[in-house]
């Protein structure tokens, strides 16, 4: 295995896709230490960096410093020093799993609002601090307590996205603006649960973005499902939830949802009932009826409350030539592949999931899973959806979806194991 820092390249899928990938691709691990600007353009001079794992040496112009292939050794001075120059930060000389630690724990390094460096690593619901570089696995795997500095970064990201979406709340309609404000207090509760194991007035002004303290907070709600039980087509009304046509139309036949007319475009849309927490699975049924060139889809997460393409995705295809299984990111339209498998998921339906957990990423597709990846990018979105291409009609449908809060769903489980009642 060898690692190396170097800049994500962009790229021309065969199926005319385009996107960001570890250099020359097939790489068993990556993390991605781009600010969100550069992961949100399209094409042109790379910008930022990411670190990449190959299964030997690879020479590649976009690979700029050989890491070595051993994360607990000392770095040498030289790429020490290029790490340190190319982020733009001072690093401390130290192995490189010492080092990443740095990069994404110490205040001076990150942002926690992505604009100008990469946000920083938050706990897990869990309470767990982890970064996973593949293929060695956990680079490091520590319990988070209040001292921990993955509380003070998980608090200053929450601040950052609390004052994005609650700025975006003031410009909603006035009944818009009050679900989105009871998400945003479910998603105070959700936090204080995650990082103090209790909730309360006091702790929830201590973690709020000042100018909106008097919001306060309620507890955490854990899931919601959609079965599709009204054939429409329109999806805003008549389902088991409310959800929103981002781009191009979909329809639901037969209590199944499928898109509206045959194209070699993507659409995506938006379920419109927000989680509690960020740390959410999204997983439903997917039938991809017949193999064929240009037809994949699969559900997404953290979903951006707008019509814009900013998610994690699992996206599976059956393609005849080519057949895939990609975890991907989107930022502003943009995708970025995290894993992936060139292998056809079978016909007929298939459970498919996609997972955001602290900054643990990952998916499934039938038997085949995918991650987890490290990956800090897309963070305080509550909201859970699709996309699907489908060419010619009627080959991807999905149906069966179930939004699980983690936070929530965690506690609650614990909860009945100690009591042993349901509740």
């Amino acid at each position: 295995m060898q690692i190396y820092l170097g800049h994500w390249e962009w790229v021309i899928r065969d199926d005319g896709e385009t996107g960001w990938r570890a250099p020359g691709g097939n790489a068993r691990g990556v993390l991605d230490l781009r600010p969100l600007p550069a992961q949100g353009t399209a094409g042109g001079a790379p910008q930022g960096y990411g670190i990449f794992v190959y299964d030997g040496p690879r020479s590649h112009p976009l690979l700029l410093e050989d890491l070595g292939d051993a994360p607990d050794v000392l770095l040498p001075a030289r790429s020490a020093n290029a790490m340190s120059t190319l982020l733009g930060v001072s690093l401390t000389r130290d192995n490189l799993r010492n080092t990443l630690r740095q990069a994404l724990l110490d205040p001076a390094a990150y942002d926690p609002t992505g604009a100008a460096r990469w946000k920083p690593l938050r706990c897990s619901s869990q309470r767990k601090c982890r970064l996973l570089l593949k293929p060695w696995g956990l680079m490091f795997d520590e319990a988070v307590d209040e001292s921990h500095p993955a509380t003070a970064s998980t608090v200053a990201v929450f601040r950052a996205d609390y004052q994005r979406m609650r700025d975006a709340a003031e410009t909603l309609s006035t009944e818009r603006r009050t679900r989105s404000i009871d998400a945003l207090k479910r998603y105070t509760g959700s936090t204080m649960r995650k990082l103090y194991r209790r909730m309360d007035d006091a702790l929830a002004d201590s973690i709020l973005p000042a100018a909106y303290r008097l919001d306060g907070w309620t507890p955490p709600q854990t899931t919601f499902t959609e079965s599709w039980p009204t054939n429409s087509t329109t999806i805003s009304t008549g389902q088991d939830q409310p959800w929103n046509e981002d781009s191009l139309d979909v329809t639901v036949d037969a209590g199944r949802l499928k898109k509206a007319s045959a194209a070699e475009a993507d659409a995506w849309g938006r379920c419109l009932t927000d989680l509690s927490s960020d740390d959410h699975r999204h997983t439903c049924t997917m039938n991809l009826e017949e193999a064929n060139d240009s037809s994949s889809g699969g559900p997404s997460c953290r979903k951006i409350d707008s019509t814009a393409q900013t998610y994690y995705a699992m996206v599976v295809s059956r393609r005849t030539s080519d057949p895939f299984q990609l975890l991907l990111k989107f930022v502003g339209g943009t995708f970025t592949l995290l894993d992936d498998l060139a292998a056809d998921p079978g016909a007929g339906d298939i459970t498919v999931y996609v997972e955001a957990d602290g900054d643990q990423i990952e998916g499934a597709a039938g038997a085949s899973v995918f991650g987890p990846v490290t990956d800090t990018a897309i963070t305080g979105n509550l909201q859970v959806g699709y996309t699907v291409r489908d060419d010619p009609l009627d080959t991807v449908f999905f149906d069966n979806h179930t939004a699980t809060d983690l936070v929530a769903a965690t506690r609650m489980a614990g909860r009945r194991a100690l009591l042993g009642v349901g509740f």
